[in-house]
């Protein structure tokens, strides 16, 4: 029996499309035939669904269909002997990596069923015969032979790299050159941790992007007394830089961007335990990407008027 094996995978970037990632794999007849004669693969047909697999690799389920196309011919010179490498290209939408990143977020791998079909015609015979073959390729994960393309976490950490995901979040924050105020210590260390939860919003990562947001609001932002102010560094350093006039209006503004603050941290509490900071709930993307947008919002704005004047 014809028997398809995963020959690992490589991310593709295309001007002005969607990157593809390009999954290789092993073609081997050798067991289906006993004397080497050509051999031609036509009308290859590839289905490709995603899964969700727990770790444990016991419990699949789908997730969705991702693709069915037709593919090109492939010629196996010695059907007896030849292993023949070919691959499969996977067009990498937005939402099919919002998936992957769902999957892993959960806890669980994402893995991919790659079904392919050819019709073989045999070269050997005057009037060629034709064959059917149909099988799915497989993959080793954790000494365990899969029928799916199963992705381990530093697999995912890997392909989200090359994807150059990070870079669909990229954002900049103003730093000063000198950093001597405790209250401007306290915001370049919320701008540092912030960009550490971007990262791990990229790669997944949902649960430490919240417990970064936390950490940040906690001990960096507000005060241990009440959290729903700003400690009183930031708040005098900033108004110690804004001119006569307008301290007043940005006092004001201060005060309700703690308010904000202090709202955000009550929806992180809803999947962070408040006093040990341990999970009590898997976030989804968009509750980290509320989170991480909400309180980088806030970081980069206390940067820009701790450094406008």
């Amino acid at each position: 029996m014809v028997k398809c094996t995963y020959d690992g995978f490589e991310v593709i970037h295309r001007l002005g499309s969607n990157p593809i990632l390009r999954i290789g794999f092993k073609i081997d007849f050798t067991e289906d035939f006993e004397e080497n004669f050509p051999l031609l693969l036509v009308n290859s047909k590839f289905r490709i669904k995603l899964y969700e697999v727990t770790k444990d690799l016991r419990t699949r389920s789908p997730k969705d269909l991702i693709d069915e196309f037709i593919g090109g011919g492939i010629l196996v010179p010695r059907a007896h002997s030849d292993i023949v490498r070919s691959y499969v290209d996977i067009s990498m939408s937005r939402s099919l990596i919002n998936s992957i990143n769902e999957i892993k977020s959960l806890g669980k791998l994402p893995a991919f069923e790659i079904k392919v079909e050819w019709d073989g015609v045999f070269l050997k015979y005057a009037t060629p015969k034709t064959k059917h073959f149909s099988t799915l390729v497989y993959k080793h994960v954790f000494g365990e032979e899969q029928d799916l393309v199963v992705f381990t976490t530093d697999e995912i950490d890997l392909l989200m790299r090359d994807l150059k995901y990070v870079e669909t979040l990229r954002v900049e924050l103003p730093l000063p050159i000198k950093v001597e105020h405790v209250g401007l210590k306290k915001i370049v260390k919320s701008v540092e941790e912030i960009m550490v939860a971007k990262e791990d919003l990229a790669q997944g990562k949902y649960d430490r992007v919240l417990n970064t947001c936390r950490n940040i609001i906690m001990n960096y932002l507000t005060k241990r007394e009440a959290r729903d102010k700003l400690t009183e560094e930031i708040v005098d350093y900033i108004i110690s830089k804004i001119p006569e006039q307008q301290k007043s209006l940005y006092a004001d503004v201060l005060s309700r961007i703690g308010k904000t603050i202090y709202g955000l941290l009550q929806h992180l509490h809803k999947f962070i335990k408040e006093d040990t900071g341990k999970l009590i709930a898997n976030p989804l993307r968009g509750d980290a990407e509320y989170a991480f947008f909400t309180l980088f919002s806030i970081i980069k704005y206390l940067a820009e008027l701790s450094t406008r004047w």
